[in-house]
């Protein structure tokens, strides 16, 4: 908004006319709208001396604005609480912004906690009137100041254990107080505040302050209170627990491979189809759930490529399965190139899974699994080789809170996730009819941390170091048994990184030595299909969880009828008379398959039940979960469940290789799932390729796609 402008126009040095009038003058006419005036309320305590009023215009004007203003009385008298005023504002050209000062007085009566008078504006010259009237505010401030007369020292809190409650109207004085707490990391201590007494709450592990606040009109006064929360002393414990059989289960299955790799090598000549026995895969179960299986291909003196089965992912027995690639089963394979003096390498691989319960009172449950591949070669008398192992072991725990500590009792829940990974350098020396080995082992992985109460996860990076040496010793044949004597002792030790969290600065050692006496069933004349391998080994544990012996017992046995394509497995493992009162190890399986045809082709049914851990406690304190809440102890139903697998597939030839479409369906206690499936494998010659896609959902992964690929020589 401004006034009208003008400029002029002059002609000069005309040529071929006169100039008769050379002047003229051109005026802008302004046509914008005068800016609007806006007057804010104020606040300030009596004694301030006087009170600021902030007067704006809604945008710059080219002209100078004025308007008349004057003060009134409301709940505020002029001369007693005030000095009235009136005048004139001015707004010079692009001035937005001015102030009209009130001045106050102050008095020593105790008054309402606050008084108001008005300000009224009027008469504006050059600009509208948006807000013409505010209200400054007058704040006693004969209220006394709030004063703080001390607060409690740090308070150490456990996560999970009682609440810590501090009464502030004992450390404030004042009249007229309102309070207020605010924690300086929400995700390690909270602070709720009601009627003036404070609630700390743990949260997790870690340092914090909470500062709390007593205000009223005359002013505040602040404190903070220092907030130490730490992990409870069982816990703890029962985390430690975990990481040992983590630990231990790792080592375990690091230590089987090499052991089964040299139970695999006897040493003999070869036989007349050109194969040695050394390289011929010995069908059993490994500890705790882990089971061998041999791909029936093995490299022949010449080093020629020989195949048993076209493609074959199956315990104790080389045929197809409705679906190779997805096998819940534990798995291993050899390519061997072992036999005589072929100084050819080997590639192997292994899988395994193992159930396992340790801890105060079997506290600790859970499973591990584990796959391996490994490649070595033979030197005369000596085998050397390497092998990576990967494992990921999932373990619930439970612990009874400690009072003392923590200051509340009761249950806490949680599990523990580890995934390590190492690399496990080995060698063996053969000695008369067996061998003696030794592996070493280092790697890394994470440890995370799931509490079931507040759902937060706490996550460590690990590291590993292992050692185990064994030896296995053939005994002879006798009444169809070949006899043999096997020992191993191994040490495993984890350690995660330095943290605040709970699963930081952890360090843990398992260790395990066995001496057993292990049978090979030799096929009978009358039952040809029929093969059973047995062992038994005195067992003693030891390390940072409780030390122990027990009689470790395993039994497999596979029958097939060949004509019939039928085919029956029944294996048992269990830990039995161990001096650790609790602590024991059970399994076992059962299925009946229809196989396919040699060709792979043809109908795939496959049902079996499988009796063992489930994989992931369920439930919590309602009285679903693994433990009894009464008894404070595992419910046997929960920690052996019975579990049904079915699938059913058809085989063909289609693309110069194999399909086998399949569905599949399982069921337990823990939940149920359906796959639809399509394996695909195509013969290369000397190799085999196989592909998988998978559509399924259950329980754990809810909707899920499975993509598989495997190269087989």
């Amino acid at each position: 908004d401004e006034p009208d402008e003008t400029f002029g126009i002059v002609l000069t040095s005309a040529v071929g006319a006169d100039l008769q009038d050379a002047d003229a003058i051109a005026t802008i006419v302004d046509d914008d709208s005068p800016p609007s005036l806006s007057i804010s309320d104020a606040t300030a305590p009596e004694n301030a001396g006087q009170m600021p009023f902030s007067v704006v215009l809604s945008q710059p004007s080219g002209r100078q604005v004025t308007v008349h203003y004057e003060t009134a009385d409301d709940t505020a008298q002029a001369d007693a609480d005030y000095l009235p005023s009136a005048s004139e504002l001015r707004f010079p050209p692009g001035v937005t912004e001015r102030e009209i000062a009130v001045a106050i007085l102050d008095d020593t009566l105790n008054e309402a906690s606050h008084e108001r008078f008005r300000i009224l504006m009027s008469d504006a010259e050059h600009a509208t009137l948006e807000v013409a009237e505010a209200f400054g505010t007058i704040l006693d401030d004969d209220v006394s100041l709030p004063t703080l007369v001390g607060l409690p020292p740090d308070v150490n809190l456990c996560v999970g254990g009682a609440e810590r409650e501090i009464d502030l109207t004992l450390f404030f004085r004042g009249p007229e107080l309102r309070y207020r707490a605010d924690s300086s990391n929400a995700n390690v201590v909270g602070a709720v505040l009601a009627r003036g007494v404070l609630t700390v709450v743990p949260v997790s592990e870690g340092h914090a302050t909470v500062t709390v606040t007593g205000s009223n009109d005359a002013g505040t006064a602040v404190g903070t209170i220092g907030v130490l929360v730490v992990s409870d002393p069982a816990e703890l414990e029962a985390i430690e627990d975990a990481m040992v059989l983590a630990g231990a289960g790792h080592l375990g299955e690091v230590a089987d491979a090499v052991s089964r790799r040299f139970m695999m090598l006897r040493n003999a000549p070869p036989d007349a189809s050109g194969s040695s026995k050394s390289s011929q895969s010995s069908a059993g179960a490994g500890q705790q759930g882990a089971a061998d299986m041999s791909t029936g291909s093995m490299l022949s003196p010449t080093g020629s490529l020989k195949h048993d089965s076209p493609f074959v992912l199956d315990p104790f027995l080389e045929q197809r399965l409705p679906d190779p690639l997805n096998r819940r089963d534990s798995f291993s394979f050899a390519l061997d190139g072992l036999s005589g003096d072929d100084l050819s390498w080997s590639f192997w691989g292994r899988g395994g899974t193992r159930n396992m319960r340790g801890g105060e009172d079997g506290s600790v449950h859970g499973s591990i699994d584990t796959v391996q591949i490994g490649a070595d070669r033979r030197f005369g008398d000596w085998l050397a080789g390497v092998s990576v192992a990967d494992s990921t072991a999932q373990l619930d725990y439970r612990y009874a809170r400690t009072t003392a500590a923590c200051g509340n009792s009761g249950t806490g829940e949680g599990m523990l996730r580890t995934e390590l990974r190492s690399v496990n350098p080995y060698a063996g020396r053969s000695i008369g009819t067996g061998w003696i080995w030794a592996t070493g082992g280092f790697g890394n992985g994470t440890a995370v941390v799931e509490r079931c109460a507040s759902g937060r996860r706490y996550v460590s990076a690990i590291t590993l170091r292992l050692g185990a040496i064994g030896g296995r010793h053939e005994l002879g044949d006798g009444e169809g048994w070949r006899w043999a004597l096997v020992e191993d002792v191994g040490i495993e030790r984890l350690s995660t990184d330095t943290g605040a969290t709970v699963v930081s600065g952890r360090s843990t050692t398992a260790g395990r030595a066995r001496l057993g006496l292990e049978a090979s069933g030799e096929p009978v004349p009358a039952l040809e299909a029929l093969t059973t391998w047995f062992r038994a080994s005195a067992r003693s544990d030891w390390g940072d969880a409780r030390a122990g012996t027990g009689l470790e017992l395993e039994a497999v046995a596979s029958y097939v009828d060949e004509a019939r394509r039928l085919r029956a497995i029944v294996g048992l493992r269990t830990l039995q008379a161990n001096s650790v009162e609790r602590y024991e190890e059970h399994g076992g399986d059962v299925s009946l398959s229809l196989l396919p045809k040699p060709d792979g082709t043809g109908v795939q049914f496959d049902l079996s039940a499988k009796l063992g851990p489930p994989s992931r406690l369920a439930g919590g304190l309602d009285g679903t979960g693994l433990w009894d809440v009464d008894r404070h102890e595992p419910r046997l139903d929960r920690v052996l469940q019975w579990r049904t697998e079915a699938s059913l597939g058809y085989g063909m030839h289609a693309l110069r290789g194999i399909v086998q479409p399949f569905l599949a369906w399982d069921a337990g206690r823990s939940g149920s799932g359906i796959r639809i499936g399509m394996p695909y494998e195509f013969d290369a010659g000397t190799s085999r390729i196989a592909a998988k896609l998978v559509v399924g959902r259950d329980a754990h992964l809810g909707n899920h796609l499975e993509l598989g690929c495997k190269v087989t020589f």
